[in-house]
């Protein structure tokens, strides 16, 4: 038996041209999904027995059957799982206006605010936003239009991506997974994108 990685919607062309005697069974996670249509998965496994039935693993995939009589294909695909743990934006200036720049922040391509200068914010969470595993953060740093207040490399605006507990008023951050950060000395707008693990 042999394995390979490919998408799903690869494996749909390829049956899409092919005619065999025997009725290809479909498997996901363990589960026939024949009839299953417009779904599309990467980084999946993918493996043929010697039946020629096809078994494709997808982490992070939930498979669940439908009740007979239902409309619809004999399994439907959920979105990813979600995280257990919780996961916060944490803003912060050195002093409150001085840097000049207005942050947004974008969670696997999802707009989920914008972090003004001279404005005092609190930590956000932002589990909603994300799936286990690989999550994609992007930060987009935009200068304020106006006179500047301040050219220092001290006077700094940092966002923080960390895994940690609410309790009250507090937020108690855990795990710092990514910061990022701009000066006063600096003067251009500025977009960073990174990845990080959620549990």
């Amino acid at each position: 038996m042999r394995s390979s990685h490919i998408s799903w919607l690869g494996l749909v062309l390829a049956f899409g041209g092919a005619s065999t005697a025997h009725a290809t069974s479909v498997y996901l996670n363990g589960v026939a999904v024949d009839g299953l249509a417009n779904q599309k998965f990467t980084g999946a496994t993918v493996a043929f027995d010697a039946k020629g039935d096809v078994h494709i693993t997808a982490p992070g995939i939930e498979v669940k059957t439908l009740t007979a009589g239902q409309p619809g294909a004999a399994a439907t695909s959920s979105t990813a799982a979600k995280p257990t743990k919780h996961y916060f934006l944490v803003p912060q200036q050195s002093v409150l206006g001085m840097t000049g720049y207005d942050i947004d922040v974008f969670l696997n391509d999802t707009w989920v605010t914008r972090f003004r200068d001279g404005e005092q914010q609190n930590p956000i969470d932002v589990t909603k936003y994300l799936k286990v595993g690989s999550n994609k953060v992007i930060f987009t740093a935009h200068k304020v239009k106006g006179p500047r207040k301040s050219v220092s490399p001290a006077h700094t605006f940092t966002v923080m991506v960390g895994q940690g507990t609410a309790g009250g008023d507090q937020v108690i951050i855990e795990d710092p997974l990514l910061t990022f950060k701009r000066t006063a000395a600096q003067t251009d707008d500025a977009t960073e994108a990174d990845t990080f693990n959620a549990h």
